[in-house]
């Protein structure tokens, strides 16, 4: 959807690249806590597993994508 939005000109592609950076953040941060909390599971692991699956967003070309 945020790139959806650079395509029709209404947002600029840095701030898109931003707010993305921004959620992926935000979601590594509390993520591994709610799981162990819900779920029982080791923090220590799921800290790894996201910064294995970190998505570098400023190297997304979404015309590759399709």
């Amino acid at each position: 959807m945020a790139y959806a939005r650079t395509i029709a000109g209404v947002h600029y592609e840095d701030d898109n690249i931003a707010g993305l950076d921004m959620g992926q953040e935000i979601v590594a941060r509390d993520l591994a806590g709610y799981l162990e909390g819900k779920y029982g599971t080791a923090i220590e692991r799921t800290v790894r597993k996201m910064e294995n699956k970190r998505f570098k967003w400023e190297h997304y070309n979404p015309l590759e994508a399709c």
